[in-house]
């Protein structure tokens, strides 16, 4: 992956809740009820910086890499 595209991670957050966590800083992104919510956040926003990786973390401690590429401009 080049050094220039996202990486971020969805992972499960305090009181059930899912996080979007940033790996450059470390920082939760955002939080969302459910998983798919905070996929589709963590996509959008990979998408947004150019392209780069989810890693999904489940609930038992394995992780699922989720590709995004750069955002279609609609024309």
């Amino acid at each position: 992956m080049a050094s220039d595209t996202a990486l971020l991670h969805v992972a499960p957050g305090p009181r059930g809740a899912w996080t979007v966590v940033d790996d450059a800083s470390s920082q939760a992104l955002s939080e969302h009820a459910d998983a798919a919510a905070a996929l589709r956040a963590a996509a959008a926003r990979a998408e947004r910086a150019g392209g780069g990786e989810v890693l999904v973390h489940d609930c038992y401690h394995h992780v699922h890499t989720h590709r995004c590429g750069p955002a279609r401009s609609s024309s």
